[in-house]
């Protein structure tokens, strides 16, 4: 097996820690709080430890001792769910990453960014072949309009659905200030777990759940105190779409804008494809 540095995701886990940490000292040096891009920078850990034990593959099992290794420092006891284990050495603790891991020579890839044509007139522009997925368009057939006929049997996939969405539920009031924490929070969860909470869905489906997390993200964006997390969540969510080989999104274009008259409006628009029934039982009892 070749070097793990060389496999593409732990590459891309790298290039994000990367750019988190030095977002983080950005952030620091103008004297503001770095605690969420701490948080990010946990999972991206995480992340990074559970891809490199997956790529090293199953250690040889070794004989337990009769005595378990009691913690040393202020290194706190592991939990059950923690990526490591209890046969992993402490007393040599040290960040997961150094200084000299994540230098500028470090060779990990960057977010190509899409390049746009300008006009005769020198405006920028969409480029001519560039595949976006609207709300209009994705709500017309297939998979969606699916969701929305009554008298369609439900895709096999619908009960997974249904509750993927139940914790991405949408805040009643996307202005209101304590609303948005737990939107930052939810929005910065589920973009962790793109991969294994998205695959297996038809491809309309993932690009509306891309749809639906970078308009909420981009709201955030505006509406949040800091638009950190929101903005490693977009780079997120894009490498997740470029891997899934999915269109691209309005939120997610080098130049956001909605489709609608703002993020908000997006937010609704593609919250109505993917639970359809729920939406026209809400406008029902607007109207009663």
């Amino acid at each position: 097996m070749g070097s793990p540095l060389e496999h593409p995701r732990l590459r891309e886990l790298l290039s994000s820690a990367r750019r988190a940490a030095a977002m983080r000292e950005t952030v620091l040096a103008e004297g503001q709080d770095a605690s969420a891009i701490d948080e990010v920078l946990l999972d991206l850990y995480r992340d990074v430890g559970r891809t490199l034990v997956g790529l090293l593959g199953p250690a040889e099992a070794e004989p337990k001792t009769a005595e378990r290794r009691a913690p040393t420092g202020d290194i706190p006891e592991a939990d059950d769910d923690s990526w490591y284990t209890d046969e992993v050495e402490t007393k040599d603790a040290r960040p997961l990453f150094g200084p000299e891991d994540l230098d500028e020579s470090t060779d990990v890839p960057e977010s190509e960014p899409i390049t746009l044509p300008p006009t005769e007139g020198g405006t920028a522009r969409p480029l001519p072949d560039l595949d976006i997925a609207t709300i209009e368009v994705l709500g017309r057939s297939g998979d969606l309009a699916q969701l929305g006929d009554p008298e369609a049997a439900p895709p096999t996939w619908r009960h997974r659905l249904d509750q993927l969405l139940e914790l991405l539920a949408v805040p009643t009031h996307l202005d209101d200030q304590a609303e948005l924490a737990v939107e930052a929070s939810r929005v910065q969860w589920i973009t962790t777990e793109l991969e294994p909470r998205l695959t297996g869905f038809p491809a309309e489906i993932q690009v509306a759940l891309v749809g639906l997390l970078a308009a909420r993200a981009q709201h955030l964006r505006r509406g949040a105190s800091s638009d950190v997390g929101p903005r490693l969540s977009l780079d997120r969510l894009q490498r997740y779409r470029i891997e899934a080989d999915l269109p691209t999104v309005a939120g997610l274009l080098p130049t956001p804008r909605p489709e609608r008259d703002a993020w908000e409006s997006d937010i609704r628009g593609w919250w109505a494809l993917l639970r359809p029934s729920v939406s026209a039982a809400s406008r029902s009892s607007l109207r009663e």
